[in-house]
């Protein structure tokens, strides 16, 4: 708080009313002139009695770079502590977070407070910047639509590659799956060998061979009214038949 009164206290970086952090035991006692050890014993015994909590501990190093323990006390826990000294440094210091408290509530609640003693080029710096944080605000906003948009839009896209892409490999594996399996028509048309068996006999031939072979025989749709469906063997059963003639 710049316009308190300059004193040898450590200035508390919250106000507990803001909802902030509190004060450290090495803040407290290098306010009041006190051992750090013999402030945690005092706050240690109030404690012990309920009258403080000491609920939140961190660790800090000193100026020899050491981690020691660091008690955190909230606003009132501290002024409790501070009187508990019995030195007239604790009660300064009581009075002087009393005064600090009692400042940032008045510019919670009157925040033009803060612009008393201004000067007009300091109160037009002040504007000037204000207004430029607030349209570089606006920006980030925006930005942030964009971005979100975009990020919608290239997620959309990515959606429907994924599917076009796996539609592309299942007909792929449909097709080449198709490409395995022909009926005695189709066989007669590929391969010459065939043709010297009659139609009829080289399916029966090749059924009974596809059951030995423990190969399924496919069924097959036709544009032929009388036979809808026909018998389509695999490759595999095919070419083994024909070898053997």
């Amino acid at each position: 708080m710049s316009n308190i009164v300059a004193t040898n206290f450590v200035e508390p970086h919250f106000i507990e009313e803001l909802g902030e952090d509190g004060l450290t035991s090495t803040e407290i006692a290098t306010s009041i002139a006190m051992q750090k050890g013999n402030l945690h014993r005092l706050a240690e015994s109030l404690a012990s009695k309920g009258f403080l909590e000491l609920s939140q501990i961190e660790k800090v190093k000193n100026h020899l770079g050491q981690t020691v323990t660091d008690y955190l006390f909230t606003v009132e826990d501290a002024k409790l502590l501070v009187t508990q000294s019995s030195t007239a440094a604790g009660i300064g210091y009581c009075r002087y977070l009393i005064q600090v408290e009692k400042q940032a509530r008045e510019l919670a609640n009157n925040p033009a407070k803060m612009f008393e003693g201004m000067s007009s080029d300091q109160l037009q710096a002040m504007s000037v910047l204000t207004a430029k944080l607030a349209e570089e605000q606006k920006k980030i906003i925006h930005m942030s639509k964009v971005t979100n948009s975009a990020l919608s839009t290239a997620a959309k896209q990515g959606r429907i590659l994924a599917e076009i892409t796996k539609e592309k490999e299942r007909l792929e594996e449909k097709l080449g799956e198709a490409g395995m399996w022909l009926t005695t028509h189709a066989i007669l048309k590929e391969y010459p060998k065939a043709q010297q068996f009659h139609q009829s006999a080289l399916g029966r031939q090749l059924t009974k061979l596809s059951k030995d072979m423990g190969r399924k025989i496919k069924q097959v749709e036709t544009t032929n009214p009388r036979y809808p469906t026909q018998n389509a063997y695999h490759r595999a059963v095919i070419e083994a038949y024909l070898a053997a003639k």
